[in-house]
């Protein structure tokens, strides 16, 4: 996990396998639930278009100062789409009906077992919290406020360009 880090660069023609897929989704769904609620569903896109119609959607609802960040990643991270970062695969996480207190919790409990079984098979991650917009929920037919975060899959493209981590948390 210490080598683990962000990706902002994906290569567009990399396809994860099905077989791979497979594995990262089966870490989703074993993952420990509070309560063994399974609260959380995932939905899982490799359509391209699809994926680039919900970054679109996300990027349209951000104010001008918002944009101008994500706008900042086209030439910084030579990406085409500066939400998925060019991301050929892209998992996200919706509440259920069975979602209680603990889905916010369950969800981050999930993503990084994913996170953890893409990177067994050298696949980059990229958590994508601006994507969780009444906009993006409308696009893909879902309940208002259920969807938690999504999570972008791919293989780096070149190089990593990674942004310096500093540690900010405090542990006492």
């Amino acid at each position: 996990l210490k080598n683990r880090r962000t990706i902002r660069n994906f290569d567009p023609e990399f396809a994860i396998s099905k077989e791979q897929l497979k594995e990262i989704v089966n870490a989703l769904q074993i993952s420990p639930t509070g309560r063994n609620l399974q609260g959380v569903d995932y939905i899982v896109i490799t359509n391209k278009d699809k994926i680039k119609e919900i970054s679109k959607v996300a990027y349209d609802a951000f104010p001008k100062e918002v944009k101008a960040g994500f706008d900042a990643r086209r030439s910084k991270y030579a990406v085409k789409d500066p939400i998925a970062c060019d991301a050929t695969t892209v998992i996200l996480a919706v509440k259920n009906e069975r979602a209680g207190n603990y889905a916010g919790i369950d969800t981050g409990i999930g993503i990084m077992s994913a996170i953890v079984a893409a990177q067994e098979f050298k696949i980059d991650s990229m958590c994508l919290g601006c994507i969780v917009s009444p906009k993006v929920e409308e696009l893909l037919g879902l309940k208002e406020g259920s969807l938690v975060i999504g999570l972008a899959l791919g293989k780096v493209k070149g190089k990593p360009i990674l942004d310096r981590k500093e540690i900010k948390t405090a542990v006492t």
